[in-house]
């Protein structure tokens, strides 16, 4: 995300949750009753929702990791917008949120 624009990791499980009951995810099985927060290089820093290979679950995620950041297929990036409110990247769509948003 751009500077200022990342959830933190203390606000990224209630973040992820406001995208819980869309039309996308409602139909998804959520995998982890909490937050898996680790240091990864195949996925998005910051928070993220990042949906199993079969496309039918799901996992709120935390990467604190500032480099090495991807835009992945599976990876739902989730940053604020100047509210502050989180919004949620189409899967794959991007490593980083838009300038400015």
């Amino acid at each position: 995300c751009p500077e200022g624009a990342s959830v933190p990791e203390d606000e990224c499980w209630e973040a992820e949750l406001l995208f819980e009951s869309s039309d996308y995810f409602q139909q998804k099985k959520k995998e982890d009753m909490s937050l898996v927060v680790s240091d990864w290089r195949d996925r998005p820093c910051g928070c993220f929702l990042w949906e199993g290979s079969t496309g039918t679950n799901y996992f709120n995620n935390f990467d604190a990791s500032t480099t090495g950041c991807v835009a992945a297929n599976q990876g739902h990036l989730l940053c604020t917008v100047p509210m502050p409110s989180p919004y949620l990247l189409p899967r794959g769509s991007a490593s980083e949120c838009p300038e400015g948003a």
